[in-house]
Parts: structure tokens; C-alpha cells; sequence
């Protein structure tokens, strides 16, 4: 199976997870991953990712916070009142296309979300691999 196939194939979960391993998540990558899927109807986007969101707070893959100088600095509450922060200031935002990357929150993989995040990088590795090395061989 190639690279992109393998996108194809990651639950939504999955998709953010892995993008976690790598750095921090916000509400507009989020979004982001629910459009390349295929949704166009703005309020089901919207549905969806806060949904996701708030599911993997919930369960104890993503941890909310903030930006300090090159550090995640949690949010000093319980996952639900994150969680009731993430909703209310989603609200204040009239659309989808006003969501910029930092808005609202800094989403970072817990433990348990950085394992579900590296076991997909580790299953897709021979591809991204072979597509490295064909781009290599291309590239004069």
C-alpha cells in the first residue's frame, strides 16, 4: 500500500494522533482532517471535529493548553471543564474559515495518545520510506 493509502485507510483518531507524535494539535487542524474526508457542510465539520476533540479529551488521548516560549503548558482543570472551554470558545467564532492554527487551544498527545500516534507512524513507515527513496531517486 503507498503513502496515501495509507491516509486514507487511519480512522480520524488515528490521523490526529499521528500528527500529534509530531508537534502539537489545534482545533484547526482538526477541522482540516474532517474536510480532507470529504465533509463540505460547514456545521457538520464543526460537529465533527469538536466532537473528536472532545472524545479524545475525554478519554485520555489529548491534553488542552497553551503556548509558553517552546512548551505545552496543560490547562489547570478537570477534562471537562477543558473541555466546556474548548465549546464556549469555539462559539465566538462566526465560521469555519475565521479558525486560524493556535485558536482556541494546543491540543498534545498524552502517553497513551503518542503510542496510538506512533503505532500508525510505525505501520506506514515502509511506504513513506519507499516514497522517500523513489522522490531521492528522481531528484538529479
Amino acid at each position: 500500500m503507498n503513502l496515501e493509502e495509507w491516509h486514507d485507510v487511519r480512522t480520524l483518531t488515528e490521523d490526529i494522533l499521528a500528527r500529534a507524535v509530531e508537534d502539537w494539535v489545534t482545533p484547526f487542524e482538526v477541522v482540516s482532517v474532517c474536510i480532507r474526508r470529504g465533509l463540505r457542510d460547514r456545521d457538520d465539520v464543526r460537529d465533527l471535529a469538536l466532537g473528536l476533540i472532545i472524545r479524545m479529551i475525554a478519554t485520555g488521548l489529548l491534553v488542552p493548553g497553551d503556548i509558553g516560549g517552546s512548551k505545552h503548558r496543560p490547562w489547570e482543570c478537570s477534562p471537562s471543564e477543558a473541555v466546556a472551554r474548548i465549546a464556549a470558545e469555539w462559539a465566538s467564532f462566526p465560521d469555519l474559515a475565521s479558525l486560524r492554527t493556535g485558536d482556541i487551544a494546543w491540543l498534545d498527545a498524552t502517553p497513551e495518545g503518542e503510542r496510538v500516534g506512533q503505532e500508525v507512524l510505525l505501520r506506514e513507515y515502509p511506504a513513506w520510506l519507499e516514497e522517500t527513496n523513489a522522490t531521492d531517486r528522481e531528484t538529479p
